[in-house]
């Protein structure tokens, strides 16, 4: 039988047996979100947790661990609102890139965290290693952009948002973290 125009779709999902799903495009998102939603939250909640757990154990200290888990809070809340000033919605492929993000653009302050522990200053902590960490964000970034070319909708988005949330970790670890080690270290002696 002809399928409608408009609800095409729908008509052949309700077709299908029980677990088919039909691939490609606009046909691919609706159950894909359905299915990552349900448990993404519980996911998230789990990786951002086994995350900080890392970063307490590798830093071994509170004002490092803290310093840094409050530069990756600001990092995703600045794309939170960078998402929702381009009205990016969210799908089965931005949720990942949040998690993918938080992965890769936590090693940014890892690095610089840990020369500052070792006594370095601020300034020279950013001159050794502001170069490395710009050309392998630089080169994510362009990775992850290209995905903007992309002739999926999903793939663009995810492309768009891990090179916005690499940018504004890279952006948090050589501004915002040395600038509140500084500030930490002050009140501290006094």
């Amino acid at each position: 039988r002809p399928l409608s125009p408009g609800t095409w779709a729908t008509e052949l999902q309700g077709a299908l047996p029980e677990g088919c799903y039909p691939v490609g495009g606009s046909l691919l998102n609706a159950p894909l979100d359905r299915y990552l939603s349900q448990g993404f939250v519980g996911i998230s909640l789990l990786f951002a947790s086994v995350t900080l757990l890392l970063l307490a154990l590798a830093l071994r200290a509170w004002r490092p661990w803290l310093l840094v888990t409050f530069c990756l809070a600001l990092s995703y809340a600045a794309l939170l609102g960078l998402m929702s000033w381009l009205d990016l919605r969210w799908n089965a492929f931005t949720l990942p890139a949040l998690l993918l993000s938080l992965g890769t653009g936590s090693d940014y302050f890892i690095h610089l965290i840990l020369r500052l522990q070792k006594g370095e200053s601020t300034a020279a902590s950013r001159a050794a290693l502001g170069p490395a960490l710009v050309v392998c964000a630089g080169s994510s970034i362009l990775g992850f952009g290209s995905l903007l070319t992309a002739s999926s909708a999903g793939l663009a988005s995810m492309g768009l948002v891990c090179a916005a949330a690499l940018a504004l970790n890279l952006a948090c670890a050589l501004l915002v973290l040395p600038w509140l080690w500084d500030r930490t270290a002050r009140q501290e002696q006094g």
